[in-house]
Formats: structure tokens, C-alpha cells, sequence
């Protein structure tokens, strides 16, 4: 998948609302570098964010005001997945935390769900909203069913409490669902306020709604306004 091309349409959208996007480009990444990450991760990377970082770079972003649409100067929007060095330090962390609970010595994981959960998401790579408190989408890279699937971890998982929203059946199909609404975040429910992505996951299971009414109509592509 070329993902510069869901980028540059995205961006021409919003030309064409008035929204001059930023595009910032990623430092250059060589196989090189990506090794040495997967000898520090003691895994392959997942093979979606290893394309999408040779072609876009280490550090790409995107980023624009929507205030010509909303009105509202604050509202900023930034996409682009985490640095690879952000990557290789929360799947070591994530990991060391799922597999202390899968063996019966985490503090807030004491049922056989909580540990089976657990060592399903000791494959789990983050790659988007880290460092912003614990909340952040994964890369399935277990083996079997799920995946290359795209998960939501939330860092009050523990016994009772560990949403498994769903939100794409792979890297790809997310950067192509969300880039039809310029990668803005979705709506509140019943608001017209935008909501970020990864807080909007909170307390939810199953399926991520992608529906058109869950984002602004302007940010959408494919609207027949």
C-alpha cells in the first residue's frame, strides 16, 4: 500500500475547504535502523508500520486548523503514528506488563480472563497515542485469529476491566477508513464537539463505528455535499 496517496488526497480535501495542511516529513528510515529496533523488540515489527516508515519516514506528521469549518481556533489536528523509538519502548513496556500479569504476579490481574487476556496482548504493538497517559491503538501481532488487527489498550487494565474495541481488521484498512475523513477525530456522541480517537475508545467493546455521522460532513470525502 502506498500511503502517500491517501495523504495527498486527504490534503487536497481540505484545500478545498480552505485548510492549508502541514506536512511535516519523517527522517529517512533504512532497513538499518528498523533491525536494530527489532533486536531491541526481540520480534519482527509488524510488517504495515515497517512500509509505512520507509516510505513516509521516521516522525511524519500531518497536522491543520479546522477553524475555517468549526469556527474554532482550538481546534487542531495532528495524525501520523508515533516515532519508531516511541514504538520499540511501549511495546517493551506493554509487554513486560502483560506477560508479569499472564504469569499471576500483576496486582490488579487475578482471573484466568484477565491472564488469558493478557498473553494475547503481550503481542499487541502500540503505535498511536503514546505518551498521551496509557491510552493507545496496537497492531495484533500474535499468531492466529486477530491477527494484524487493530486494537484499543487502555492502562487501567485489570480483573473487570479491559475493552477490546475493535477498530480495523488491519494497519492498512485504518489509514484508508480514517483518511476518508482527513484524519480528523470523530464527533462526541451528540455533540458536534470532536472527541480524540483514542479517548473516544474508552469503556467501548466491539467494532469501532466508522460511520459518516460519527464525524463532521465536511471532513468526509466521499459526502455528496
Amino acid at each position: 500500500m502506498h500511503y502517500l496517496k491517501y495523504i495527498e488526497e486527504a490534503c487536497a480535501h481540505l484545500r478545498s475547504l480552505g485548510i492549508d495542511p502541514e506536512v511535516s516529513e519523517g527522517f529517512p528510515v533504512t532497513e538499518e535502523i528498523l533491525h536494530e529496533a527489532e533486536l531491541v523488540m526481540q520480534m519482527p515489527l509488524p510488517h504495515e508500520i515497517r512500509s509505512f516508515l520507509m516510505e513516509m519516514g521516521d516522525g511524519f506528521q500531518l497536522s491543520y486548523s479546522a477553524e475555517p469549518i468549526t469556527g474554532d481556533e482550538d481546534n487542531q489536528f495532528y495524525w501520523g503514528i508515533n516515532s519508531l523509538g516511541g514504538i520499540v519502548s511501549a511495546y517493551s513496556d506493554l509487554r513486560d506488563e502483560m506477560l508479569k500479569n499472564a504469569s499471576g504476579s500483576g496486582e490488579y490481574c487475578d482471573t484466568e480472563e484477565c491472564k488469558e487476556e493478557s498473553r494475547k496482548r503481550s503481542k499487541w504493538v502500540p503505535f498511536y497515542g503514546i505518551g498521551g497517559g496509557g491510552y493507545t491503538l496496537c497492531i495484533d501481532s500474535g499468531e492466529g485469529e486477530g491477527n494484524g488487527e487493530i486494537r484499543y489498550h487502555d492502562i487501567r487494565f485489570g480483573d473487570g476491566h479491559f475493552p477490546s474495541i475493535h477498530l480495523a481488521s488491519d494497519f492498512d484498512a485504518l489509514i484508508r477508513q480514517w483518511s476518508r475523513y482527513c484524519f480528523s477525530e470523530p464527533l462526541w456522541d451528540g455533540t458536534d464537539k470532536h472527541g480524540d480517537l483514542v479517548s473516544y475508545c474508552w469503556e467501548k467493546e466491539g467494532a469501532f463505528d466508522w460511520a459518516p455521522n460519527k464525524f463532521r460532513q465536511e471532513f468526509d470525502r466521499k459526502s455528496k455535499r
